[in-house]
């Protein structure tokens, strides 16, 4: 995560598509999403999808993101 905030911050990019498909993972891909919003600008918004995306507890998406 912070190596993809520092690159979309470089780049100026207003949005990031991430597809989930590890099932295992879900915890961890939560916790990286939330790392990634507190370290990329807050005007990127974070487009989440995949099979293992559907996993990940509302609760746990920051605000910016849209689960596709």
């Amino acid at each position: 995560a912070p190596d993809l905030a520092t690159y979309l911050d470089r780049v100026g990019a207003s949005a990031v598509a991430l597809s989930f498909v590890m099932r295992d993972q879900v915890e961890a891909s939560a916790a990286e999403l939330e790392e990634l919003a507190r370290r990329s600008p807050p005007t990127l918004e974070i487009w989440v999808g995949g099979l293992a995306a559907a996993e990940i507890p509302l609760a746990r998406l920051p605000a910016r993101c849209r689960l596709l």
